[in-house]
């Protein structure tokens, strides 16, 4: 959180001395780390768009001419029963002696050197892909969910967000030493909707626990039956984001309508 503050000094006192101070302007940042590494969270890391391939086949796929080590993606992936013909006349390849291949990406490594290789056949399972740069839809809600653990309390803190943009990830590493993550950096906007609801805050609002290890039950079962009401979902607990009213939680759908932004554990 940021704000800028313009001061007006006074000219009686002889010491210009600040006489009035105006807010020209806050800013809420918004942090997420997204533990893993899935189609959906690419497409938000990526400000991309999710893209369902149905199943199906292909035939005669052209690859050309290979050498020894030479590796070629197929156009699909999640590929099954796929046959590769080559050389002078044109013959099968053998699998594990002329070729291996990955089915889940698609990816072929030649062992041997073959002309005018062609796949001939194969099939492809459901997939998806995400397109990097295409998506249309910058602006998010989220809930959090927290427990307070420092010496074992069961403190609950709840916070809303009502409106983020978030821009691409400013880096993805697929290759770590460690645990990879995506981070994202966003921003959030005033909500001129909820700006005239006196319980909803212009940029965001926090709910901390009533007393120790619990909340105000009734106020946050009120709280929920609101959003519930509102945007057709219902939270079980943990951390959620919130896209176009639906409620998401790790890898599980609740009320099964969009698909998994993000797997948040505070």
């Amino acid at each position: 959180m940021s704000s800028t503050r313009e001061t007006k000094k006074e000219s009686w006192s002889g010491v210009r001395g600040v006489a009035a101070t105006m807010t020209t302007e806050r800013n809420l940042g918004v942090r997420l780390t997204l533990g893993q590494i899935n189609t959906d969270n690419l497409a938000l890391a990526t400000d991309g768009t999710l893209l369902d391939l149905a199943s199906g086949s292909v035939a005669n796929e052209a690859i050309g001419a290979v050498k020894p080590g030479d590796v070629v993606a197929l156009e699909y992936a999640a590929i099954s029963a796929l046959v590769l013909e080559g050389g002078t006349p044109a013959a099968p390849l053998v699998a594990d002696t002329d070729y291996t291949f990955n089915p889940a990406t698609g990816i072929i490594t030649f062992l041997t050197a073959k002309a005018a290789v062609v796949a001939k056949t194969y099939e492809y399972a459901a997939h998806s892909v995400v397109k990097v740069f295409e998506s249309s839809k910058s602006e998010y809600y989220a809930l959090f969910d927290a427990v307070n653990s420092v010496d074992g309390t069961t403190q609950r803190v709840r916070a809303d967000v009502n409106r983020i943009s978030f821009p691409a990830a400013e880096s993805l590493a697929l290759i770590n030493d460690s645990f990879g993550e995506i981070v994202l950096n966003g921003e959030a906007k005033i909500d001129p909707v909820r700006q005239s609801d006196p319980r909803f805050g212009l940029y965001a609002r926090d709910q901390p626990p009533s007393e120790p290890g619990s909340l105000d039950s009734e106020a946050v079962a009120g709280e929920l039956d609101i959003l519930a009401a509102q945007q057709q979902g219902q939270v079980d607990g943990k951390t959620v984001i919130v896209r176009e009213y639906g409620f998401f939680e790790g890898a599980r759908i609740l009320p099964a309508a969009a698909p998994l932004l993000a797997d948040l554990h505070p």
